[in-house]
């Protein structure tokens, strides 16, 4: 579902001061409550996610010496938001069967929400 509000909300939690804005979102038919965090919020929350980050930072720097030893090349999509905006992580997720800690869904996937608090 393409929503410019909830890619809004999306865009307030990666600020450099972020606004967490507590939502309802509609998810395959279930509702799952939770506050919209930054990306790098998710990432770091769990072990697992964090041993992916820094693996993928060494692989971006291998990646960047490669392409200084190429030349730069212009990439764009760098500036287009809305290709960048995949996911949606939530903190203090939950659903009817319970707590779900943080929650990572993607957009595509997401039929309605509404904004609590």
């Amino acid at each position: 579902m393409y929503d410019p509000l909830l890619e809004h909300l999306i865009e307030l939690a990666e600020a450099e001061t972020p606004v967490e804005a507590e939502v309802s979102l509609i998810v395959g038919g279930m509702l799952v409550t939770g506050h919209v965090v930054s990306e790098e919020k998710y990432m770091s929350s769990h072990a697992l996610t964090r041993a992916y980050l820094e693996l993928d930072a060494e692989a971006e720097g291998e990646s960047d010496a490669d392409a200084s030893e190429e030349g730069d090349e212009e990439d764009e999509d760098d500036d287009d938001f809305d290709d960048d905006v995949a996911y949606i992580h939530l903190r203090d997720a939950q659903a009817a069967g319970g707590k779900l800690g943080f929650f990572r869904v993607a957009l595509t996937d997401v039929s309605g929400f509404s904004l609590r608090g």
